[in-house]
Formats: structure tokens, sequence, C-alpha cells
């Protein structure tokens, strides 16, 4: 089953997918003892508050989330957070570098967590970045890729019978 999981994670394309898809196949591996604890541990447990988007503003410790998911999400950046930068293409947290957040810049693609506040709010206790010019970066690379081993042309006849 680990295996699917790690042909799931080498064909994310997109780069928080890849980030997520790390996720899925951490939490494959992590050992099922975690699900064991009594049930009054898990209800005391803090629920934790998460959302991916593009960065839209910064004002001090307090940013703006466009969300991929639609809405707007005002971030309180905590003291002490962790902040760090991604590449493109990699897949795990260790090999991230850590950041200021006067290096955060409108534009960069982020993951927070944190603690869920009023009003869709988030105060974050870590954020993962990539920056806009990384990013911007890689896609140039992937085209050129297309480019040098890419084909095309023009479809001239579809057979739907034989599904060519």
């Amino acid at each position: 089953m680990l295996t699917g999981y790690r042909t799931f994670v080498m064909n994310c394309t997109h780069p928080f997918t890849v980030l997520i898809c790390g996720s899925l196949l951490v939490a494959a591996a992590s050992p099922v003892q975690a699900h064991a604890q009594p049930q009054q541990a898990a209800q005391s447990a803090p629920v934790a508050a998460k959302n991916v988007g593009t960065l839209k503003s910064i004002n001090g410790n307090i940013l703006v989330l466009k969300s991929d998911s639609g809405p707007e999400v005002t971030i309180t950046l905590q003291e002490g957070a962790r902040i760090v930068r991604l590449a493109p293409g990699q897949t795990d947290l260790k090999s991230a570098t850590p950041m200021t957040p006067g290096e955060l810049q409108a534009g960069d693609r982020i993951l927070v967590r944190g603690k869920p506040a009023e009003n869709n709010a988030i105060a974050a206790t870590s954020i993962v970045v990539m920056k806009q010019s990384d990013v911007a970066q890689k896609q140039q690379q992937d085209l050129q890729d297309w480019q040098k081993r890419g084909t095309g042309g023009i479809v001239h006849e579809v057979d739907a019978a034989s599904g060519l």
C-alpha cells in the first residue's frame, strides 16, 4: 500500500499538492498507536486550522491570504511562529530553509497552520512559503522541458470504436 502512496506523491505536479501528497505519505507510514489514544485525550486536544493560498497583503504581523478554496483569511502571525521556505518540487520540510517575516511578499504561495480564531481567521504557528519567483522559475523550466520532449500537432480523426 505504501508503494501506491509513493507513486501518488511522485505524480504530483503542483507545488503545494506535492507538500500535501508528502503529508499523506507520512500519515500512511505513521504508527497506528496515534489513533489508539483514549477518547478523553482526543477531546482535550486543540483543534488545528490550516489553509493554502496566495498571500494578498502584509501589514506588520497581520497577513491576508487569498485562499484556494475561495474566501480571504486573516492570519495573525504569532510570536515564535516557524516560517520556512520550500522550493517547488521538494517533498518534505527537512530541506526547507528558515525565513523571517520580513521576507514574505504579496504573491507568495503559503500553507499556514495554527489555531482557529474568530471571523475566519487563523493564529499562525507555522507557515510554509513558496516564493512567487521560485514558482514562476519552476513553471518556466517545466515549459522548456515540455517544449524539448513534447510533441504537438492537429488531430485529424478520432475512431471511438477502436479507442484511437
